[in-house]
């Protein structure tokens, strides 16, 4: 979240700093983190059934 001090301009800003010019990024997303209750088991042939669909 851009809010002026931790983050002062959007990361994909045409108009960022010089200094943050070869900084890594680490992109990712939680869309999908609850989709599986915690605890809950599957073996190997369950997983791959999961991941192909």
């Amino acid at each position: 979240m851009v809010d002026g001090t931790s983050l002062p301009t959007h990361p994909c800003d045409p108009k960022a700093p010089e200094i943050s010019a070869n900084l890594p990024a680490m992109i990712g997303s939680v869309h999908d983190e609850a989709a599986m209750p915690a605890g809950e088991k599957m073996d190997e042939v369950e997983l791959q059934r999961r991941v192909r669909d």
